[in-house]
């Protein structure tokens, strides 16, 4: 790792609301120390998929200081913008990068043991064997 290296701060868990000022509640924080000269669009996606988003809709960062987010996200697709991550890094010591995600619900299965049996009449234990 370089001594170039910055901190990217990942806000994820959460989603965009705009209400007047467009905000990211909810949230939780996962920084990584990157090195600008390996930093890569897949390289980000690649992290984040160790975390466990697999299903990314989209990525913003942040391109100004400030709590407010109205016009200061750049999406983030390809590796034109990590560079512009790292340039961006450069001059605030960190990064900031917004993760929207698939949301989904694990759908319940009614009965799902139904149809493995725990026991079935048809098969008769024989000196310790089982006969079907």
């Amino acid at each position: 790792m370089s001594d170039d290296s910055f901190e990217d701060v990942f806000h994820h868990g959460g989603h965009f609301i705009d209400n007047g000022s467009l905000i990211y509640p909810y949230m939780e924080t996962t920084t990584w120390i990157c090195d600008p000269y390996w930093l890569s669009y897949f390289e980000i996606t690649g992290k984040l998929k160790k975390i466990g988003y697999h299903l990314l809709k989209e990525l913003w960062y942040k391109v100004r200081k400030g709590l407010v987010l109205d016009k200061k996200l750049k999406l983030l697709c390809d590796d034109k913008g990590a560079l512009h991550m790292v340039n961006i890094a450069r001059r605030n010591e960190d990064v900031h990068l917004f993760v929207v995600h698939t949301i989904f619900e694990a759908e319940a299965v009614n009965n799902f043991l139904e149809y493995y049996p725990l026991a079935d009449d048809n098969i008769q234990p024989e000196n310790g064997n089982v006969k079907v």
